[in-house]
């Protein structure tokens, strides 16, 4: 596979959007509209008690704490685009496990880790837990190497789900 700074940035883009989006929630929303109204309420009225600034930091603590998890999948996805010489990284699909390999080091997932595969039409997110993914450029892999992927997840999935960890 071939990577490059585009498809790190696109990976990490649809990564936090995806995940923004449920976070967003009808009571998350609702809790956020409160608390302006709140510190709206609490200026217009000329409060200048500590609770104007607990309210106010409440509300920049969502975009601090959204730009800080984009700060870090960024380097931790394009930043390891840029430290390669050459950006390509080797997958090997097996019944077992996926193999990847590039420059920067190797590892091997057996397939139970791969929590769901998020497709988009140039790159796979393979989630490993809620805030973790391995991006897979989509460029050029064969569809029945992507439906064999696909398949040992759904599998793996199924059987984990049929017997959970106690």
């Amino acid at each position: 596979m071939r990577y490059s700074e585009e498809i790190g940035r696109a990976a990490v883009q649809r990564f936090l959007l995806r995940r923004l989006w449920e976070l967003l929630d009808l009571k998350f929303c609702a809790a956020l509209l409160i608390l302006i109204a709140c510190l709206g309420w609490l200026l217009w009225t000329g409060n200048r008690s500590w609770w104007v600034g607990l309210v106010a930091a409440l509300i920049v603590l969502f975009p601090t704490v959204l730009l800080g998890a984009y700060a870090a999948h960024w380097r931790n996805t394009v930043g390891r685009i840029r430290k390669m010489q050459a950006p390509m990284a080797r997958f090997k699909l097996s019944e077992i496990d996926i193999a990847v390999a590039s420059e920067l080091g190797s590892a091997t997932i057996p397939w139970s880790l791969v929590v769901e595969i998020w497709e988009y039409p140039e790159l796979w997110l393979l989630l490993l837990s809620k805030s973790y993914f391995v991006t897979l450029p989509t460029q050029g892999v064969p569809i029945a190497a992507l439906e064999f992927l696909r398949a040992k997840v759904r599998s793996a999935n199924a059987v984990a789900m049929a017997h959970p960890a106690t």
